[in-house]
């Protein structure tokens, strides 16, 4: 009788430690899983925003920088002339007609074309008797930028023997390979252009 009880008081505790050391081995798991869930939405949410915050700075900067003004988006005009030491000068005008902001630096090309719409003499040469640095320039829409032409006005001279006539005037904005014109009448000889400059 003794024996039995003893067998089974045994084999109760024995199922009683079965039991504990199921209950506690499954806890670890669960913990696990969960760091790793927790791990994984903070690292989605990290490169979220860093992808979020690198769009921003993009943005941000193009829209700061502007695009470059094209010929589409602007308008040719002249503005006036006048003669000064034996140098007749003229100055034109490019407004961004365009609806946003637009950048341009350098010189435009300039020629004058006769009625069949040929370059007369030859397309201006770079740098004018008052010298006018390179810089660039924003233009907010219906801003504008100007830029100097020079003819000689002393002819006959060892450069200019005669005058030339030209009906229109041709100008490919800095960089641009699309030309404007403008129809302008004028005797010249030996052109030369400046550089675009900021306008008032």
């Amino acid at each position: 009788m003794a024996i039995r009880l003893m067998g089974v008081l045994l084999s109760t505790l024995g199922l009683v430690g079965c039991g504990g050391s199921s209950s506690t081995s499954s806890s670890p798991p669960q913990s696990s899983t969960a760091q790793a869930s927790t791990s994984t939405t903070a690292t989605k949410t990290v490169t979220a925003t860093a992808t979020a915050a690198t769009s921003s700075s993009t943005s941000l900067a193009s829209v700061a920088s502007g695009a470059t003004c094209r010929t589409s988006n602007l308008h040719l005009s002249f503005v006036s002339g006048q003669g000064a030491a034996g140098t007749a000068f003229l100055y034109f005008a490019l407004v961004n007609v365009g609806s946003q902001s637009c950048t341009m630096s350098g010189y435009p090309g300039v020629a004058f074309l006769d009625s069949s719409g040929q370059i007369v003499q030859h397309p201006a040469d770079r740098g004018v008797p008052v010298p006018t640095p390179v810089q660039r320039i924003t233009l907010r829409a219906g801003q504008r930028a100007q830029f100097t032409v020079t003819s000689s006005d002393v002819i006959p001279s060892p450069g200019c023997q005669h005058s030339y006539a030209a009906t229109t005037v041709q100008v490919y904005p800095p960089n641009q390979r699309a030309a404007l014109t403008l129809a302008r009448p004028m005797m010249f000889c030996n052109l030369h252009v400046g550089a675009v400059q900021r306008s008032g």
